[in-house]
């Protein structure tokens, strides 16, 4: 019996047969030595269902459970019901993760007595070469709420990467009212509850960008003003501090990103003209605050011509796309 404290590892599943399996065979190579592997299956109608029964009906560790399709967020707060874990992390069925990657995040953990460890991320595309999203080297954060920015831009918005002690997101919950950005909720929750939060420098999660992701599809429009209104409730999360600030700012940055995806995927779609208008209003409102804060050049430049110029922005979105 391993005097090591458990880790369940939740999988949320759907429709993920193309890829699962290379997931699930490293989570099964993990050299942590006391961990359960919960596939969650969110109603999957192709083979993943079989290949994660396949994996419990061989191997103890693994777990599978199932349920009608509800989303991921429903999938992951099914999983934590199940977990036994004193430690839960997860990982998306369509990435995969290097061998010692949660002995890592436990190491973390003990190392520097935090309730969370998070290690860094290849980010791996189809069409570009890969990407390290990683600290130079290990960062403790000890109150998040007023943590330097720098180290609270490190603190990733998933939760695929991270290791967080149970009593940590004791009541935290996945909100299915957002279909994107309930992970990042989830994890300034998390932050706000944990003492410590030790960020590794280590790259061991690797995480896939398809054609079929999220950011490669046009959007639906409860899906892109999803990750904008999650950003607005972890804000609010935070009356005062740099914690506040850097949600605040996420929130304009990622206002950028509305206006580029329906420029590329949704220009002239009356349903997307009630969120773009207000996405363009709330950047007229700050840019002042946009040009004399913690944004580049070119993210000062990408507010003013999406605020003020939108014919010249448009016209540049799709000169670069057509690149």
């Amino acid at each position: 019996m391993s005097d090591k404290p458990l880790i369940s590892v939740i999988v949320p599943v759907y429709n993920s047969g193309e890829f699962i399996e290379r997931c699930l065979k490293s989570l099964a190579a993990q050299t942590y030595d006391n961990i359960e592997i919960i596939t969650a299956d969110d109603g999957s109608a192709d083979d993943s269902g079989e290949i994660c029964r396949g994996f419990a009906g061989s191997d103890r560790r693994f777990r599978y459970i199932r349920r009608e399709n509800s989303g991921v967020a429903a999938a992951r707060n099914g999983g934590l019901s199940e977990a036994r874990g004193e430690l839960i992390g997860f990982c998306d069925s369509d990435d995969h993760i290097e061998p010692e990657m949660f002995e890592y995040l436990a190491e973390l953990i003990e190392r520097y007595n935090a309730d969370i460890s998070q290690c860094g991320a290849m980010i791996e595309f189809e069409d570009k070469p890969s990407r390290e999203f990683k600290p130079e080297s290990d960062i403790l954060i000890e109150d998040f709420k007023n943590a330097d920015k720098n180290a609270l831009k490190l603190y990733h918005n998933a939760v695929w990467c991270k290791l967080f002690r149970r009593e940590t997101i004791d009541g935290v919950k996945f909100e299915s009212a957002f279909p994107i950005g309930e992970d990042l909720l989830f994890g300034a929750r998390a932050a706000l509850n944990a003492r410590k939060i030790a960020l590794g420098s280590r790259a061991l999660y690797h995480y896939v960008q398809r054609e079929t992701s999220v950011c490669y599809k046009k959007p639906m429009p409860k899906t892109l003003g999803s990750m904008r209104e999650a950003i607005k409730a972890a804000v609010e999360l935070f009356p005062e501090g740099t914690a506040r600030e850097f949600y605040f700012d996420s929130g304009l940055r990622n206002d950028f990103d509305i206006c580029s995806k329906y420029v590329r995927f949704c220009d002239n779609s009356p349903e997307f003209s009630g969120i773009i208008s207000e996405v363009r209003r709330e950047l007229r409102d700050n840019l002042q605050y946009i040009k004399s804060g913690d944004f580049t050049d070119k993210e000062k430049l990408k507010a003013r011509l999406a605020a003020k110029h939108w014919r010249l922005y448009s016209a540049l979105i799709r000169r670069k796309r057509g690149s």
